[in-house]
């Protein structure tokens, strides 16, 4: 890679920072930030032509035989217990961390303070209050 140009290794809240704090620096624009989000849709826009493509040319393949179909049916007629299914399907954990996602990040660590202090169903209704507040 060019210099300057090598790859980091950063988290999503720590990229998120990076650009609010090059936004307050001045460093970068507002509207440089919108010319790369839209060059990202253009991106996935061009590679999802591209599986068209393939799957055009692919034709009608199975990748799956017959008979693991038939199981797969079979699976999903089992009546599930309790009832529909709420939260996250990694468990409270999950929903903690799609709740994170939603709010700054500036309010991570209050969240983190008191899922140590309260546990993570008070860090959860702290998460949603911040989330109500951001939006």
């Amino acid at each position: 890679m060019a210099k300057g140009r090598e790859a980091l290794a950063v988290t999503p809240a720590q990229a998120k920072w990076i650009v609010e704090r090059l936004i307050a620096t001045k460093r970068i624009s507002a509207d440089d930030v919108r010319g790369v989000m839209s060059e990202m849709q253009a991106e996935i826009a061009d590679i999802e032509r591209r599986l068209a493509s393939l799957r055009e040319a692919a034709g009608d393949t199975r990748l799956t035989s017959p008979a693991a179909t038939s199981a797969g049916r079979r699976s999903r007629s089992r009546k599930r217990r309790g009832g529909g299914t709420k939260g996250h399907p990694r468990g409270i954990a999950g929903t903690l961390a799609v709740l994170l996602r939603s709010i700054p990040a500036a309010e991570h660590a209050a969240i983190a303070a008191i899922r140590a202090d309260k546990g993570i169903k008070a860090a959860i209704k702290a998460a949603q209050g911040a989330m109500k507040k951001s939006q």
